[in-house]
Parts: structure tokens; sequence; C-alpha cells
């Protein structure tokens, strides 16, 4: 098959309506101090990672949360250390409610009213791959998006959490290396082809080591298990990161932004908050 060439005409009739209107902002992903950051553009593949214990998985699923609330998107989720499912369904509820549902230190607990009223947002835009069976392989999960996307489903982000439960589907005949090229290629291009904002939550190949002032160090792209292509193929790429596990403080790093019109590489320092599974900006920068 022989490459084809695009027509400019297009491109540039949108060129003009920018400078008309300005450029397009992307969307807030909850925190409008963060904004000057990172903004979600849909068609990107976007990489989150940090050591375990960090809140990379609360910190993804929290923007999740405030996409779905703010801008009713659907979403799609396949976490399968968050089993069984009644602990991803209250984990999303809490955030969506914005408080505790089962008590579980002091603070309000929701109420009635207000645990069906986040049960019902989180039906109606939360879609949850089943991880009760055999773990499914990145290909799969690729086919069964593209296919809910042809029989009509709305779907605005999806996010896989984290790569180690997908890594299944690599032929004996491949390096780990060449595979993560493939496969996050094939999910770039699905973002883009389908227009979704594509996210996808990988652990570092080495463990958290505290250095010599009793801080675990600030992992970067580059270090995510298996391949370099973590930095080179993401379109955005993002670490969440504690220097010490005692108290609530997270420092999340913007490292790479494929398109400067939607943020820019740099850090803000956030408070999670363990009631509702939330994160609050802090003005305290480092």
């Amino acid at each position: 098959m022989s490459y084809k060439t695009l027509e400019h005409d297009e491109g540039f009739e949108i060129i003009e309506d920018w400078v008309k209107n300005g450029i397009p902002k992307g969307l807030s992903a909850g925190w409008p101090e963060w904004d000057s950051f990172f903004t979600i553009k849909k068609g990107q593949l976007n990489v989150v990672s940090g050591y375990p214990s960090s809140g990379k998985s609360e910190f993804v699923e929290a923007i999740a949360c405030n996409l779905a609330l703010k801008n009713k998107w659907n979403i799609t989720m396949y976490s399968p250390e968050k089993y069984p499912i009644q602990s991803q369904q209250l984990s999303l509820m809490e955030k969506i409610a914005g408080n505790q549902i089962v008590r579980r230190g002091p603070g309000r607990v929701l109420t009635d009213d207000e645990r069906y009223k986040a049960e019902f947002i989180v039906k109606k835009r939360f879609t949850i791959i089943s991880a009760d069976e055999d773990a499914y392989s990145f290909e799969a999960i690729l086919a069964g998006i593209q296919q809910r996307y042809e029989s009509g489903e709305k779907i605005d982000m999806v996010i896989l959490d984290p790569w180690n439960e997908l890594e299944n589907g690599r032929p004996s005949n491949m390096t780990e290396t060449d595979y993560i090229g493939v496969c996050l290629r094939d999910a770039r291009r699905l973002a883009r082809r389908l227009n979704i904002s594509f996210w996808i939550v990988a652990h570092p190949s080495k463990p958290a080591i505290k250095d010599k002032d009793g801080k675990y160090p600030v992992p970067d792209l580059y270090d995510l298990s298996g391949s370099s292509h973590w930095r080179n193929k993401a379109d955005n790429g993002i670490i969440v990161h504690r220097y010490t596990l005692e108290g609530t403080a997270v420092h999340v790093f913007v490292r790479k932004i494929k398109d400067r019109f939607y943020g820019k590489p740099g850090e803000k320092m956030f408070n999670f908050l363990p009631n509702s599974g939330r994160y609050e900006t802090m003005r305290e920068e480092f």
C-alpha cells in the first residue's frame, strides 16, 4: 500500500478560524491552577507513572471523575488491581460525591440520597472492563474499544492501569521493547482515529530507594519498565510522586507535552484527601 498525501486547504481553513477566534483550549483536568501545565485534548496518548503508593492510579481516576462531572465524558476503565468491582465502584463514587460512603475515619458520611446520586453517575458514565477472568491482552482491549465505537457507543476516555497486566499478548519472537513500541503506536493511532483521550499507567522499572536525605528520588519517563518508547511515543507524560510516604502531599510533574498549545513541562503540588480520594492543589511549591 502506497502512502497518501494531505490537502492543504482543510488545514489552512482551520488556521483561518484560529486567527479569528483563537486556538480552542484544552479541557481542564479539574484544577484551574494546573491548567497552565496540562489540559486535555482528545486524540492523544497520555502516559502516567510513579512508584507504588505514589497515588498515580488515584490521580488518573480523579481526572476521570472530574471530566465525567463537568464535561459528561463517558469513560472506559481496565483496572485489575482494583478488584473486585465494588472496590472500584466505591472509589469512583466517593470521588464523584466528594466524601466517604463507608465510614473509615472522622468526618461526614454521605446520606443515602447523595450515595444514590453518585451511584447513578458511575453507572451512566463509567464502563469497567471485567478483571475476574484471565488477563486480557492489549490487542483484545483495543479490539473491544473499536467494536463498541463502531456499534455507536460514545467513548471519550480510556484508562488502562497498569500496563504490566496487559503484557501477556507479546509474541514469543518479539522483544519487550519492540512489543511496547508497537502497542503504544497502536494506542496512539486508535486515540486519533476515534478521537478519544487514551491513558496508560505504567510502573518504573526499578524499585523506589530512598536517597541520603531519606526521600524517594523522582522517577523519569525513561525509567519505565521495558522501553524508552514510553517517553518517545507518548503525546504527554506525567509523573506522580511522593518524596515520603508520610503525609498527604503529592507532587505531579508534567514531563512531556507534545502540543505546546495545551500545556508545558512543570510541577504542581497537590494534597490527597483520604476521605474522598480527591485531590486539591496546594500553594506551596518546591
